[in-house]
C-alpha cells in the first residue's frame, strides 16, 4: 500500500467562511483504482472534505464543491 499527500497552501492559506462553497477540480489517472480524499484543513481542524475514486488509466476530469462548516 502506498500513501501520499499533496499540500497546497493556497497563497498562504485559504480563508474559509461558514456556508461558502469552494470548487475543487483536477485531472488524474491511475493504473488501478485509488481512493483520494481532498480536504481544506487548518492544523488538525477539517473545514470541508470530499472523496474521489480514480479508476481510469486515461486522464479524467474530477470536480467537487466543498462547503465550509465554520469560519477560519
Amino acid at each position: 500500500k502506498e500513501d501520499g499527500r499533496i499540500y497546497n497552501t493556497g497563497y498562504c492559506g485559504i480563508p474559509q467562511k461558514a456556508g461558502a462553497s469552494y470548487v475543487f477540480y483536477m485531472f488524474a489517472k491511475a493504473e488501478e483504482p485509488k481512493e483520494l480524499i481532498v480536504s481544506i484543513k487548518e492544523g488538525e481542524k477539517t473545514y470541508s472534505c470530499t472523496e474521489f475514486t480514480v479508476s481510469s488509466s486515461e486522464y479524467t476530469y474530477y470536480s467537487s464543491v466543498l462547503t465550509a462548516d465554520e469560519d477560519t
